[in-house]
């Protein structure tokens, strides 16, 4: 709903919200996000307005 996003939008401004996942092996894929040098680690950062906005769940894949 566009209030919902409007109301979102004034409280969190440009906040992000950011997820990391470290793992034991080399990251072979990932659907969002990116994977560091050493490809151990992947982060995916977004922001609240975002997923309110997503038709879809946010769905986050890691294959290692």
């Amino acid at each position: 709903e566009q209030r919902t996003l409007d109301l979102a939008k004034k409280l969190f401004g440009d906040y992000k919200l950011a997820f990391s996942l470290s793992t034991p092996r080399p990251i072979q894929s990932v659907n969002l996000g990116t994977i560091s040098g050493d490809r151990t680690t992947v982060t995916y950062t977004t922001t609240i307005p975002d997923i309110i906005q997503s038709t879809k769940p946010v769905v986050w894949e890691v294959s290692w």
